[in-house]
């Protein structure tokens, strides 16, 4: 295998082509769902830190400030207005609770939730181990949470969360990928992508 060239182009590209090759495979052996973790601990997790750090090592703000502006004006648009999403709510939600145990209503997704907050609250998540799934044992997984501390003065008053079914989630990765390499993909575009991996 070559060297990356970068963690913000080709490291996602080359994700973009696992996910796609294997997405298949997995859905047929019932590991879906572990591909897309896997693929946006990798290819969300790493550009996302990567591109919003003002002083990260690689200085990929510096090296891609277009990109990292784009970003930075993405984070600010509703989540449903934004590159990552197709406008329809799907199956997301946002919410806040007392603890991630607790049960609770999933409202759909509204126009007011900015970008960055979805965001946010996936990045915490898979960096600190906050992922739980719903479905149960032998049961396939109907849905992810995503779960990040919600503070106030230092203090842990609760947590935020993000609800997605592993269909929407799995669009969401594919509109991330799209994002990193530059391309403004019509929304019929990425649905032939969508499913030809159903």
């Amino acid at each position: 295998m070559t060297d990356y060239n970068d963690f913000i182009h080709d490291f996602p590209a080359r994700c973009r082509d696992v996910l796609e090759v294997a997405y298949g495979p997995a859905q047929a052996k019932d590991r879906e769902v572990t591909l897309l973790i896997m693929t946006a601990t990798a290819a969300f997790l790493v550009p996302f830190e990567r591109l919003r750090a003002e002083e990260h090592p690689a200085q990929n703000r510096q090296l891609y400030p277009e990109l990292a502006r784009q970003l930075d004006f993405a984070l600010r648009e509703p989540f449903l207005e934004s590159p990552f999403h197709d406008g329809d709510p799907g199956s997301w939600s946002v919410g806040k609770i007392d603890n991630p145990e607790a049960s609770t209503q999933h409202k759909p997704l509204t126009n007011q939730t900015p970008a960055g907050q979805v965001l946010a609250i996936i990045r915490n998540s898979l960096a600190h181990g906050n992922l739980f799934t719903i479905g149960g044992r032998d049961l396939p997984i109907k849905a992810l949470l995503f779960f990040s501390e919600d503070r106030k003065n230092g203090h842990r008053v609760g947590y935020k969360y993000v609800h997605v079914s592993p269909t929407d989630f799995h669009g969401f990765l594919v509109r991330w990928l799209a994002f990193l390499e530059g391309m403004k993909i019509p929304p019929v575009v990425v649905a032939q992508a969508l499913a030809r991996t159903a």
